[in-house]
């Protein structure tokens, strides 16, 4: 099934969803390392390591797992007309990156002004995380 999926993803009406998808990624990524480069200098360039990073990406993939939403997704928006369904596509798409950008350029503003420290943010995080896989055993 999910075979199936995967080859409409890449090769079929969906090719423009996932060549967009993956220039967002592109673009997020060229943005966050311009972002830090303004903020802490060349250094940050110099001194990248590349396995954190791609460490945080597999973490966020994991976490968020956009290949589980794509059928959900299709199965909604499957009987659509063509030009609502690209319309729904696109107004999805710039919400999405609007709110990622919006969250890393002013997310430890906006943690900073509520009192919400990282720690504590990574611990409600953990516990949302447990509470979902364990909530995800109860369905076996």
């Amino acid at each position: 099934m999910y075979r199936n999926i995967l080859d409409q993803l890449v090769s079929g009406k969906h090719k423009r969803i996932f060549k967009l998808s993956i220039a967002t990624v592109i673009l997020a990524i060229l943005v966050l390392a311009y972002t830090r480069v303004t903020a802490k200098g060349i250094y940050e360039i110099i001194y990248f390591n590349p396995l954190q990073a791609a460490n945080i990406s597999l973490q966020l993939f994991a976490i968020i797992n956009p290949l589980s939403a794509l059928p959900l997704f299709l199965t909604y928006t499957g009987e659509l007309p063509i030009a609502e369904w690209r319309k729904l596509v696109n107004t999805i798409v710039t919400v999405v990156v609007a709110l990622i950008f919006s969250f890393t350029l002013l997310g430890q503003l906006i943690l900073s002004l509520l009192g919400i420290t990282i720690e504590s943010f990574k611990l409600a995080g953990g516990v949302l995380l447990m509470v979902l896989a364990i909530d995800m055993l109860g369905e076996l």
